[in-house]
C-alpha cells in the first residue's frame, strides 16, 4: 500500500468516526476528535512496544517510531484543547441537531 493511499485512508476513517461519534454521542466534532486522539494515544501506549524497530509488528523498523507517534497524538489532543479554550464557539459544531 503506497504511503498516500494509507493516508488517504487514515483521514477517511477518522472523518467517518468523527461524524458518527458526534451524531449518536451527541457531542461536538471537536470533542469527538479529541476522543478519537485520546484513544489513539491510549492505545499505542499500550501496545507502542510491539511496534519498536525490530519487534514483532515492525521487523524492519520502516514504520514511524512509537515514540515519536505519541507526540505527534499528543501535540494534536493539545493543540485542539487549546483551540476548543480560545475559540469556545468550535464546540457548538455537531452533527446531531
Amino acid at each position: 500500500m503506497s504511503i498516500m493511499s494509507s493516508i488517504i485512508s487514515r483521514i477517511l476513517v477518522v472523518s467517518v468516526l468523527t461524524v458518527c461519534i458526534s451524531y449518536f454521542g451527541r457531542a461536538s466534532y471537536l470533542v469527538a476528535l479529541i476522543l478519537i486522539l485520546c484513544l489513539g494515544l491510549l492505545g499505542e501506549i499500550i501496545t507502542g512496544g510491539e511496534s519498536m524497530p525490530g519487534q514483532r509488528d515492525n521487523p524492519d523498523g520502516d514504520e514511524i517510531h512509537p515514540f515519536k507517534l505519541m507526540a505527534i497524538l499528543a501535540f494534536g489532543i493539545v493543540t485542539l484543547i487549546l483551540l476548543a479554550s480560545y475559540f469556545p464557539s468550535l464546540t457548538e459544531f455537531n452533527a446531531y441537531s
